[in-house]
């Protein structure tokens, strides 16, 4: 409140001066008014500023450090955050190389098993079909021998169709007559 008082003072000086001082011998004293409420003025001015200034610089002094940590950290966080990320794009070439190279294992490893297992599966279908040649020539082979025997039975009844007239039967029937006659009784 002083304050305010003491800046109404200061401000209602010069008008006073003012008021009084109209004519020519009151010109130089009006001179004085106002370079005295100057000279208080300036000192109010200068004694404030140096009354706050200090504090003032000291804590815009303290924002300014406070603001110059802030972002050193920031920064160190980011050249920590750059750091990690090169080190993981330094690391991704040496993975993609390992995955490439896990890859081609598995793909080998994987081509050897199909392989090994078509080899497998081969194996299995020649014995399947040697059985089935084996099964199927030896089924051939008694058809053959069953019509070749079907045909020496039908050439020799041609054969013998053929030789035999009744006279020629009634010898047959006449020699087998006489074997079983000869042959000795059996006795039960």
């Amino acid at each position: 409140m002083r304050r305010f008082a003491l800046i109404l003072l200061l401000c209602g000086l010069p008008l006073v001066a003012e008021q009084h001082g109209g004519g020519g011998e009151h010109a130089q004293p009006a001179a004085v008014w106002k370079w005295t409420n100057f000279g208080i003025l300036a000192a109010l001015i200068v004694y404030a500023v140096a009354k706050n200034a200090p504090g003032f610089f000291r804590r815009r002094t303290a924002d300014i450090q406070k603001s110059i940590l802030e972002a050193k950290k920031i920064r160190e966080e980011a050249e920590a955050r750059a750091a990690a990320i090169d080190k993981k794009l330094t690391n991704l070439s040496a993975e993609i190389d390992s995955m490439r190279t896990q890859a081609r294992r598995e793909m080998e490893n994987e081509a050897i098993r199909i392989k090994d297992e078509t080899n497998l599966l081969v194996s299995r279908v020649e014995d399947h079909a040697k059985q089935e040649i084996e099964s199927l020539t030896k089924h051939a082979e008694n058809e053959l021998q069953a019509y070749a025997a079907q045909l020496a039975i039908d050439v020799a009844r041609t054969k013998i169709q053929s030789r035999i007239n009744p006279e020629s039967q009634a010898v047959l029937v006449d020699r087998f007559l006489n074997n079983v006659s000869k042959q000795p009784e059996r006795v039960n």
